[in-house]
């Protein structure tokens, strides 16, 4: 009995030691990874972060950081207009608060090392955005077990933004979104709803509702945002998108719009494999009303490297943008960080033969239906082209077939468009009624379709035209029919 009362009162003193010390080293862990991922921002492109306030006390920190996103600074390495959206730098402050583990109160007894809450005021981003009961404009509360995995939640709260009196009148309004999510390793789930938003137009009202979102990733956290490939899947959807002028008049509504994207990395050769697929159910706008459209794009053998090589380059761009406006540097450097990466990365890329495949297209109107797909691919690329912009070399080593299947009474109202389009472009038809344009353009719209079959560029099968196109070895060939490159 005595050496029992030992070894409880051992296990007693260690949980209470545990306890009372390891806050302590929980609370530096904190301090410094908030550090590194503040120092991470600032290597992004258009970001920057300062810590102004931290303070870290035995069983709780706080921490205030100033975070500022510049939209034109982080678009001017490829901006090749050196246009600007003038939004200008958006500003605002993230307050940190953190509960040290083991031992949790903030939401009742719970045992983990961390209970982390962020929150971000709106009226620091902007003096327009007004949050209901004058809430945070974004939650997040995230709690690190005693193993090391995370559970968090975040949240949008309602807000308004009214900027109706500024020089480019903005007003909308903001659903509570809520979103739910854990983290296991490099095992990641996450998902979301809500957040119905309304804008406010000179021309009306354009409602968007229904979102629901999914993701599930295998990456480490540090590694999400960052640009990269992993195995991940997303899902995206949104219920109603509706217009409606002031009138009151429903002017487009699009119904079951979904978003999907898969990506799969093969760790033996390491390319990856990636799908984005879109589909929409209803598109009603009076004109055009169709349904059942899809369009799905498969990418495959990409160079995984790739895109944080990507990442690196635009980083180093505008590291020497910015010398050369201080005048330490020439353009000359510009030409040399752009031929090491395209002498390096973009060569792996192609060495790898790209694949790029529509395998879906689709959808159907009330006068008929239409399909297609396509297959492409690079091949055979050792080297690049001396210009970059030289037309022969890329299409040398381009290879593709495609097909394009549309219902006739289909194929023919699309040429009425054309020619529709075509005349009330020529200023001498300027006062012909909208009516009579319509009609002559119906009856044009046969002659174009009859001009596309004697040149071959369709043919008929049944109630179809059909499009057949190929390129292979500098040979173009639509419905078997060579056809001269326009290079």
């Amino acid at each position: 009995m005595t050496q029992l009362k030992k070894v409880a009162g051992i296990l007693v003193g260690s949980l209470l030691g545990t306890a009372i010390i390891a806050p302590t080293f929980v609370g530096m862990n904190l301090e410094a990874q908030v550090k590194q991922q503040v120092e991470q921002l600032n290597n992004q492109l258009g970001y920057s972060a300062e810590v102004v306030e931290y303070r870290n006390v035995w069983f709780d920190s706080s921490a205030v950081i100033e975070l500022t996103f510049d939209m034109d600074a982080a678009n001017s390495v490829t901006n090749a207009d050196g246009d600007v959206s003038g939004l200008g730098a958006i500003s605002t402050q993230v307050t940190l608060t953190a509960e040290h583990g083991p031992i949790l109160l903030d939401d009742g007894l719970s045992f983990g090392w961390l209970s982390l809450q962020a929150a971000v005021d709106g009226k620091a981003i902007s003096d327009h955005i007004d949050v209901v009961n004058n809430q945070p404009i974004y939650q997040l509360h995230n709690i690190t077990s005693l193993i090391g995995n995370h559970s968090f939640s975040d949240k949008i709260n309602a807000f308004s933004f009214d900027c109706s009196s500024c020089s480019h009148p903005l007003e909308f309004t903001v659903a509570e979104y809520n979103g739910y999510g854990s983290v296991s390793g490099e095992h990641i789930e996450y998902e979301g709803a809500g957040g119905d938003m309304l804008f406010n137009t000179q021309q009306g009202e354009l409602a968007v509702s229904g979102l629901d979102m999914t993701f599930t990733g295998e990456v480490p956290v540090t590694e999400l945002f960052k640009m990269g490939i992993y195995d991940s899947d997303v899902k995206m959807a949104i219920k109603d998108i509706i217009f409606t002028r002031n009138t009151g008049e429903v002017a487009l509504q699009m119904k079951g719009l979904d978003l999907k994207t898969q990506t799969a990395m093969n760790e033996e050769t390491g390319l990856a494999d990636m799908t984005v697929a879109y589909s929409l159910n209803t598109y009603i706008d009076g004109q055009n009303d169709g349904s059942d459209f899809d369009l799905e794009v498969q990418f495959n053998q990409i160079d995984s490297d790739f895109f944080a090589a990507y990442d690196d380059y635009l980083k180093n761009t505008a590291k020497v943008l910015e010398s050369i406006q201080l005048g330490k540097s020439d353009a000359s450097e510009l030409k040399v960080l752009e031929k090491a990466f395209l002498d390096t990365h973009v060569l792996a890329l192609l060495k790898a033969e790209p694949k790029m495949s529509v395998t879906k297209l689709n959808g159907t109107f009330a006068e008929g239906s239409f399909n297609g797909e396509l297959n492409s691919q690079f091949v055979g690329v050792e080297t690049m082209p001396a210009e970059i912009n030289d037309k022969q070399f890329w299409v040398s080593h381009a290879a593709a077939d495609a097909k394009f299947v549309s219902d006739k009474a289909l194929f023919q109202h699309w040429a009425s468009l054309v020619v529709a389009s075509q005349i009330r472009a020529n200023p001498q038809a300027r006062d012909l009624p909208p009516e009579q344009i319509v009609q002559i353009a119906k009856e044009q719209s046969g002659v174009v379709v009859g001009s596309l079959l004697q040149q071959g560029l369709i043919t008929e099968q049944d109630s179809h035209y059909v499009a057949l196109v190929s390129l292979k070895d500098l040979q173009l060939k639509i419905n078997d029919k060579p056809m001269p490159l326009p290079i």
